[in-house]
């Protein structure tokens, strides 16, 4: 199985090699990381023609063989572009993003750079996941990047073994240990948005014109309902979502979904946890 792997937090980021870690159990694993932070950067492409493209070097120890990394000075939706459309790769099974540092949910699907990857390599004809994480900071924890790797490698293991058409979901999991979670939920996609946490603010500035700034309300708490993306993940769950971007059909969720959540509880195999951090920065958003 060869997987192609972006995020938008760049290349140095936990999350990616998380992501990596997880996806290289599974098979070949192909990483074009980000120069630059992308967070916000939805879906964009901009940039990707004239974009250099290198190896990275600076691969995280213990990752195996199956993975080869490059960076590229592309948004991530360049970076998944050139990985499929630059003929310098054999084709791939399998497009990821992630691991976003911070949960992708509701309105923010709109315009996260993580999500809008996936949705690029699901547009291009391929089965695609955008993982996201819960930031432990916000708890006063420390940040559990094993399971990343975990919930990587069963997407990648149940996402490889389909027959059925190829889909998009996007997946949020909880600052814990997989054996920890409550297990998986297949949820809807919210309306609330991290922006809701946000006053903008236009201060006038000599010469005229404005400067946009941004008040943010961090007390302000994430909706509860379970049946949501943000509720499910804070609640403890693995939470899963498909994602039907535009030119497509909006339809039922496939039934071979619950298999998939079935594949994602705490017993269904034993995890492998990760013994040490990557040691990389960490992302932003």
């Amino acid at each position: 199985m060869r997987i192609l792997l972006t995020n938008d937090d760049g290349i140095t980021s936990d999350g990616l090699w998380a992501a990596a870690r997880g996806l290289a159990r599974v098979g070949h694993v192909t990483v074009i990381g980000t120069v630059d932070d992308w967070s916000g950067g939805s879906a964009s492409i901009r940039m990707t023609i004239g974009a250099r493209l290198t190896r990275y070097a600076e691969v995280p120890d213990g990752l195996g063989p199956g993975v080869e990394a490059y960076s590229i000075e592309a948004a991530p939706g360049g970076a998944i572009l050139a990985g499929l459309m630059s003929d310098l790769f054999e084709p791939f099974d399998l497009v990821a993003s992630g691991a976003n540092y911070g949960i992708n949910v509701g309105g923010d699907l709109v315009y996260s750079g993580t999500v809008g990857a996936a949705a690029t390599g699901f547009q291009r004809g391929l089965p695609a996941f955008a993982i996201s994480v819960e930031r432990g900071v916000n708890r006063g924890l420390p940040q559990r990047w094993d399971i990343v790797s975990d919930v990587s490698e069963r997407m990648a293991r149940w996402l490889g073994n389909r027959s059925a058409p190829p889909i998009l979901l996007n997946v949020n999991v909880p600052n814990l240990a997989l054996a920890e979670t409550k297990g998986a939920r297949l949820v809807r996609i919210g309306q609330w948005a991290n922006l809701d946490r946000a006053r903008f603010v236009a201060k006038s500035e000599e010469g005229g014109g404005w400067r946009i700034s941004a008040m943010l309300d961090k007390n302000l708490p994430y909706p509860d309902d379970r049946e949501t993306d943000a509720g499910a993940v804070l609640g403890g769950w693995v939470a899963v979502s498909q994602v039907v971007p535009t030119g497509f059909e909006p339809g039922q969720a496939p039934d071979d979904l619950q298999e998939l959540i079935a594949a994602l509880e705490p017993d269904a195999a034993t995890p492998t946890i990760i013994q040490a951090p990557v040691g990389h920065a960490e992302g932003r958003s």
